[in-house]
């Protein structure tokens, strides 16, 4: 997320905590501690005591697509802006779709 809209994670962080109303469970929460080692597993540049120590201390977050999107409503600045608008050109682009109920059911699935 933070390469996407171009923020540190500090800054993405902090707009999240201030906004959790925003946040319910299903569109961002904490990876358990299995999963997060399964991602951290996946990452060649985190080495080191002091990376992995900082790894443990702040779990990382996850977003779903509505967390994505609601990103773009609490961040600010040009690039939040940016994706919000792409986020919304996919939905149109889909929408076709969405009729036929065999691909409704798997996008809903």
């Amino acid at each position: 997320m933070v390469s996407l809209y171009g923020v540190e994670t500090k800054a993405l962080n902090q707009a999240v905590t201030r906004n959790l109303g925003r946040f319910p469970e299903r569109y961002s929460f904490k990876l358990t501690p299995e999963e997060a080692e399964d991602v951290r597993s996946q990452i060649v540049t985190l080495s080191g005591e002091s990376a992995r120590s900082a790894w443990w201390r702040y779990p990382p977050r996850a977003f779903t697509e509505q967390g994505v999107a609601m990103l773009s409503a609490v961040l600010r600045g040009a690039k939040a802006v940016e994706v919000s608008i792409g986020i919304m050109d996919a939905f149109v682009e889909m929408s076709p779709f969405s009729s036929r109920e065999d691909l409704a059911a798997l996008l809903t699935a």
